[in-house]
C-alpha cells in the first residue's frame, strides 16, 4: 500500500505540473463541485478498500492465486455490469450485446484467463 500511494502521489504531482489538465480539472471542479466530489470520492472509498482487500489476500494466500482470481474475475464484472446498465439504463451506457459480439467478447475472457493461468502456474 505504501508503494501504492507514493506512485499515487507522484502520478498527481505530474499531473498537476502540466498546466493545460490543471486547469481543466480546476474547471471541472468548480463547474461541478458537489457532483464531482461525492463521485470522487465515493469511488476512492472503493479503491482503498479494494487494495486493502487485495494486500490482504495476498498475505493469506499465495500471490499467484489472487492474481490469478484478481484478474480473471475483473473482465467478467466489467462485461456484466455493462450488459445490465446496457439493459437496464440504456441512456448511460451503450453496450454492443448482439449475440456475436458477446461470444467474442466472453471468448477473449476466456483466453486471458487462461493466458493468464498459463503464466502464473
Amino acid at each position: 500500500m505504501f508503494w501504492n500511494q507514493i506512485g499515487m502521489i507522484l502520478f498527481a504531482g505530474a499531473f498537476v505540473s502540466v498546466r493545460t489538465f490543471r486547469r481543466e480539472f480546476i474547471d471541472v471542479v468548480q463547474t461541478n463541485s458537489k457532483g464531482v466530489l461525492a463521485l470522487n470520492l465515493g469511488e476512492q472509498i472503493f479503491e482503498i478498500f479494494g487494495v486493502v482487500a487485495s494486500n490482504f489476500a495476498i498475505l493469506l494466500a499465495p500471490a499467484a492465486v489472487i492474481i490469478l482470481v484478481e484478474y480473471t474475475a475483473q473482465p467478467i464484472f466489467v462485461f456484466l455490469f455493462g450488459v445490465l446498465l446496457t439493459i437496464m439504463a440504456p441512456s448511460l451506457v451503450r453496450e454492443d450485446i448482439s449475440t456475436t459480439s458477446v461470444i467474442r467478447k466472453l471468448v477473449a475472457i476466456a483466453i486471458m484467463s487462461i493466458g493468464l493461468y498459463l503464466v502464473v502456474r
